[in-house]
Formats: structure tokens, C-alpha cells, sequence
């Protein structure tokens, strides 16, 4: 037979749960009087002290006003001006009385009479002593407060003003906020006593209702279920409450364990899902950060595809502009006056050249040449050149020292490049310095052992260091860290060299395999140092450049092709040719070339690289050397030296020339090819 157990506990409960709340309410209503009581103090001192804190102030900016306005007329002893002033302020409802004294503590103005030499009252010793200028002194009365401050005139003391406050009125508002606050303290009081009495009655008729449920589930297996739930709450799921009683507790202690065991799967369900969810989230993290680099490296590369485009163009176009007016020098006398236009005119072009060459740069091609060269060598070319000059006009006010290590240790690289590196480091630096200012060069060996900068890891080694130091307005840490992206500029338009700024200097030293640092604070200039690793080797020897500078760059007659798709190209290299005593044919395409060497017998091939349609340049060398493998060829492009070219050189190529050459550069170069394979 199931036995109930709310007949049993029923009862127990109800009387337990009454007595409960009623000694509550009881000790609630005490605690809430005396902590009302402990407030109505704490507020009375509170109010006091802000009363008394809001005297001080008052007073405080009343007496620094007088001295502010009296220090002159105390000091021209203009006692008109001053009696109107404390006349004014006497007149304000809690001013009891103002004064000035001199230095005798004798008044000698005051609110409300003119001095009187014959009627001089004294002050008080005590507000007149001689004290710094910025002390205030102070005197609490019954009923008023006394404040003085010194008067100054630079280090003279003039002696002082005196000030007389009536306290009555904050006595007054004092005791009505005291009254006022008594009196909402009890009002609280009593709504409190009431609100309580009615949650007491109102509890108590809840726990009369509720006991005889509660007594029924909350007896005896409170102690094992409390154990239980405290081995879950360790983790532990394998205690079981067990009960063999056939009624409610019997029921709630088989839900516990039921709840147990769907707690257990479902924590190590919880589990992996939680850790699915960090794995995910990780992953979504490293996406987006590998889609945000490949977005970049995809904008750098189009952005490199279009400068290397843009430069191929403009070498082609340069080409022209460059050799043209060498042919037309050829042909002046020297008295010409049309010789100086045409120099400028070659000049503008070979500058122009340099900007392209910085376009490949930004595209990351690589560098044009490669060899062992003297870093201080580039540095002295570049201080005697003509940017240098004009940079130096610019900027009259700019100081230029340099400091050069004069050892012969040499490094592997460009010299187009690195003149291009230091003029737009310079460049900057210049633009940084507003009026006079220094910018230092300073060249010297060092040895690198540890990271710096923007690296992760550097190659340990003996390094040259070019530093190029300012004092100009230097850069924010936002700045610095955008200070590498291409056509990222904060400098004036129409000073910003070649335009392309640090991305050149980055990507040229990359091509060096060397590192840069940066360092820089707004307001102390900047420092960028560029590192460079040592070769220790000697220039070797082309041989194909022992050409003596001095030499007739005549040929004998001998038969050139000239093979490219552009016909200005074809016709400008023609004219160089035939004026140095060349014989030419040109076709626009590598297709056409096999048949042009089987009907007309040629001494040399000049062949551009780039074509379309058709045979590229790597193409036509390939069909060339599989039938003519003796065959001299010369390539030219209006790109840097690409793997294409140098695949072609090694299939056979004599030599490669770059875009835009000149008379001297392509007669060099046949002259040598010619030469070596006669």
C-alpha cells in the first residue's frame, strides 16, 4: 500500500514556515528603522560639510576677484576706484563688511566710508601678517567668516584685502533641509511598516497553500540528493540516488537519476560541440586572414602587371626619344646651335628611362644588372647629379653632410636602382624639413646578428649600412605602418619625385636581398637605414664589354635582322644600323624569320622578346638555333631581364640589351657579338 507523506509533514512545515516569516518581518522592520536613523545622520554631516564646503568656495572666488581687480589701484593708490569696487561688493546680500589694508594691517578703504587719514582703523594681525600671494586666510565667527589675501606687486607686498561673510543664511537653508528631510524619513518609515505587514500576510497565506506540497518532496532524500549533486557538479555522472520506496520520493529520485544519465550525454555532446565550435571559428579566423593577404598579394600583382605594361609601352616610345637625337647629333657640326636642344632633348628621355625603370621596380620584375659595384661610388654619383642640384634649389636652407666609409668592400646590385633608392630617400627627407634644417649620409660596415624592423628572421652577416637621417617633422606610428604601399603619400603635390616613394625603395632592396629599418618619432625626425649584405668580390669581366670605349662603332657591311612587331621599333633600329655602316632587313614577327635566313644571308639577329601574336622571343630562338645554331642573336625588351631571356640566353643568345637603347648601346653591342663570333 502506497503511504502519502504530506499527512505527515504537512503540519511541521506550515508552523515551521509561519514562525520563519514572522520573526523575518519583525527583524526587517528593525534593521530598516536604524539604518533609516544611520542615514538621517550620515546626510545631516553630508549636508553640513557641502554647506560649509560651498561657504569656502564662496568666499575663496570673492576674495581672489578683489585682489585680481585691486592689485593696480592699491599699487597707483587710486582710493576712488577702489572704495566704488568694495562699495559694490558691500552691497551684496551676505557681505558683511570689506576692506583694504596696507602694510601697517591700517584700513584704508572700505565698503562703506572713504579713508580718512584721521579715522584709520587697524585689522586684525592675524589677516594682515605678510604671506605668498596665492594664501587665503580664514576666521570661523558665531554668525560670519573673515577671509584675507595678500596684494602683490611682483615681489612688493602692497598689503591686502579683507572680506566679511554672513553664515547666517546657510544655517538657515541648514535647519529647513534638516526639517524637510525628518519629515520624509518618517513618512518613509510608516509606508515602509505597511508595505511589510501586507507581504508578511500575503507570504504566509502562500506557504499555507504551498507547505503541503513541498512537505511531500522535500524531506528525506534531501541529504543523498545533495551528495549526488555535488558529484555532478565535479564532473562525476556515475552515483545513483537509489531508492526501493514506493511513492513520491520514490518517483523524484528515479527522475534525478534519469536526469543524470541525459545530463552525462548531453555534457559530452555540449563538449564537442564546443570544441567543433572553437576548431570552426579558428578556422574562419585563419580564412579570413589568408583571404585578406591573397586580396592584397591579388592588388599588388595587378598592380605590378600594370606598371610593367605601362613601362614596356613607354620603353618602346623611349626608344625614339633617346636614340633619335644621338643619329641627329652624328650628322651636326659641333658650332650647331640646334645641338643644345637636341642634348636636352636625349636627357629628358634617359630621365624618363629612370622613371620606367622605377615602374619595373614597383612590379617586382627585378633588377636590370647585377654586379659588384662600390655603394659610395652610387652615393657621389648621385650628390653630383642634376636631380641632386635641383633638389639643393628647392631647398637652399638644407644642410647636406655626409660621412662615407672609404673601404673597398664591395655589394652585388644596381647602380640604376640605387641611385633611384637614394634620390627618393633624400627626396623625402627634404620634403619632411620645414626652413632650415640637415639631412646626413652616412655610409659604413656593420655586422647583423638579430632581427630588427619589419622582419621576422635576417641572415647573420657582415652588412653595409646606408643611413639617410633628418630633422625634419618625422611620422606617427600610422604613418610608419602604411609607409611601404604603393601611392601612399602625405607630401606636397608636385614633390613627390617619381611617385612611387617607399614602394621603390622596398622592392629595390628586396632585389638587393637586403633590409630596411625605419625609425621615427613626430617632432624628431626620421632615420632609414638600409642594409646591405658584403660580396668581398672584384667586378668581373664581360667578354663581350672589352670593346675599347674609344673605338669606331662602324661596322663592315655586315647584314642585320631586325625582328619586332612594332614598325617605329623596326625603323628606328634600321636608321642606328645603317648609319653605322650596316646593311638591315626587318620583319614583324619570330614566324617570318626562318624564311627571311633561307632567301638573304644575315650576320646577326636583333630580336625583341615581346610580340604579338605569334613567336615570342624565346619561341624564335628556339626554331633559329634548331636550324642555325651558330646564328648571332641579340635580344632586346622593354621589360627587365625576365626567365625568358635568360632561358634564351642560355639556348644560345649572344647578349641582351634593354629598352630604350642608345646609338652607343646598340652599336656596342652588335660591334661586340660580331666581333666575338668573327
Amino acid at each position: 500500500m502506497r503511504i502519502s507523506l504530506q499527512s505527515k509533514y504537512s503540519l511541521q512545515l506550515i508552523l515551521l514556515v509561519g514562525t520563519i516569516i514572522v520573526v523575518l518581518s519583525v527583524t526587517a522592520l528593525t534593521i530598516f528603522k536604524r539604518s533609516f536613523n544611520q542615514l538621517q545622520v550620515a546626510v545631516t554631516n553630508d549636508l553640513k560639510t557641502q554647506l560649509t564646503t560651498q561657504a569656502d568656495a564662496q568666499s575663496a572666488t570673492f576674495i581672489t576677484l578683489l585682489q585680481k581687480h585691486l592689485t593696480h589701484l592699491l599699487y597707483q593708490k587710486n582710493f576712488t576706484s577702489m572704495h566704488e569696487i568694495l562699495f559694490d561688493v558691500q552691497s551684496q546680500p551676505n557681505v558683511l563688511e570689506v576692506a583694504v589694508f596696507d602694510t601697517t594691517c591700517s584700513i584704508i578703504s572700505s565698503g562703506k566710508e572713504l579713508p580718512l587719514p584721521e579715522n584709520i582703523r587697524h585689522l586684525d594681525r592675524t589677516h594682515c601678517s605678510k604671506r605668498p600671494a596665492d594664501t587665503i586666510a580664514r576666521t570661523t565667527l558665531d554668525h560670519s567668516v573673515v577671509v584675507s589675501r595678500p596684494i602683490y606687486m611682483g615681489e612688493e607686498w602692497l598689503g591686502g584685502v579683507a572680506l566679511t561673510l554672513s553664515t547666517d543664511h546657510l544655517q538657515r537653508t541648514f535647519a529647513l533641509t534638516n526639517q524637510l528631510f525628518i519629515q520624509r524619513e518618517k513618512k518613509g518609515i510608516k509606508e515602509l511598516q505597511t508595505s511589510l505587514l501586507i507581504i508578511t500576510i500575503f507570504v504566509i497565506l502562500l506557504s499555507l497553500l504551498s507547505a503541503v506540497y513541498i512537505a511531500g518532496r522535500l524531506v528525506k532524500p534531501i541529504e543523498r540528493l545533495k551528495n549526488v549533486a555535488k558529484q555532478i557538479g565535479r564532473g562525476n555522472y556515475d552515483d545513483m540516488v537509489k531508492t526501493d520506496r514506493n511513492d513520491e520520493l520514490g518517483d523524484l529520485t528515479n527522475s534525478f537519476d534519469q536526469m543524470r544519465v541525459h545530463l552525462k550525454h548531453s555534457t559530452v555532446s555540449i563538449e564537442r560541440l564546443e570544441k567543433e565550435i572553437i576548431d570552426k571559428n579558428i578556422s574562419e579566423r585563419e580564412r579570413g586572414l589568408i583571404e585578406e593577404q591573397l586580396h592584397k598579394a591579388q592588388r599588388l600583382e595587378a598592380m605590378g602587371q600594370l606598371a610593367a605594361g605601362v613601362a614596356h609601352d613607354l620603353n618602346n616610345i623611349l626608344s625614339g626619344v633617346v636614340a633619335i637625337p644621338q643619329l641627329m647629333l652624328l650628322d651636326l657640326d659641333k658650332t650647331d646651335p640646334t645641338r643644345a636642344s637636341l642634348l636636352k632633348i636625349q636627357e629628358a628621355g634617359e630621365r624618363a628611362a629612370g622613371i620606367v625603370q622605377d615602374m619595373l621596380t614597383l612590379a617586382r620584375s627585378g633588377m636590370n644588372v647585377s654586379e659588384p659595384l662600390k655603394l659610395s661610388d652610387v652615393i657621389r654619383k648621385y650628390l653630383a647629379s642634376s636631380e641632386h642640384d635641383e633638389l639643393r634649389k628647392r631647398h637652399p636652407d638644407i644642410n647636406f653632410i655626409t660621412s662615407l666609409d672609404e673601404q673597398t668592400r664591395l655589394i652585388k646590385g644596381s647602380t640604376v636602382q640605387l641611385f633611384s633608392v637614394l634620390m627618393n630617400l633624400v627626396n623625402n627627407s627634404a620634403e619632411a624639413i620645414q626652413g632650415p634644417g640637415r639631412i646626413e649620409l652616412k655610409l659604413y660596415s656593420t655586422y647583423v646578428d638579430q632581427t630588427f624592423g619589419y622582419y621576422d628572421t635576417v641572415i647573420e652577416g657582415d652588412y653595409l649600412c646606408l643611413s639617410v637621417k633628418d630633422d625634419g617633422e618625422g611620422m606617427s606610428d600610422e604613418n610608419l605602418s602604411h609607409i611601404f604601399e604603393p601611392f601612399y603619400s602625405n607630401k606636397k603635390l608636385g614633390r613627390s619625385g617619381t611617385g612611387l616613394g617607399m614602394a621603390i625603395v622596398w622592392n629595390a632592396i628586396k632585389d638587393h636581398n637586403g633590409y630596411i629599418n625605419i625609425k621615427s618619432q613626430p617632432g624628431e625626425g626620421t632615420t632609414v637605414y638600409l642594409y646591405f649584405p658584403i660580396a668581398d668580390t672584384q667586378p668581373e669581366q664581360d667578354p663581350l664589354s672589352a670593346t675599347d670605349k674609344n673605338a669606331d662603332l662602324s661596322g663592315c657591311g655586315q647584314h642585320v635582322l631586325v625582328v619586332d612587331d612594332i614598325q617605329n621599333q623596326r625603323d628606328l633600329a634600321c636608321s642606328i644600323l645603317e648609319r653605322l655602316n650596316y646593311t638591315t632587313g626587318s620583319v614583324d614577327s619570330g614566324q617570318k624569320v626562318l624564311p627571311y635566313l633561307t632567301s638573304h644571308k644575315t650576320d646577326l639577329i636583333l630580336l625583341d622578346m615581346v610580340m604579338e601574336p605569334g613567336f615570342d622571343g624565346l619561341e624564335t630562338c628556339s626554331r633559329v638555333f634548331s636550324k642555325y645554331p651558330e646564328m648571332p642573336v641579340i635580344l632586346t625588351s622593354g621589360y627587365v631581364e625576365s626567365e625568358k631571356v635568360r632561358a634564351s640566353l642560355r639556348l644560345g643568345a649572344k647578349k641582351y640589351l634593354k629598352k630604350p637603347y642608345s646609338v652607343k648601346n646598340l652599336g656596342e653591342a652588335v660591334k661586340q657579338v660580331l666581333g666575338n663570333s668573327g
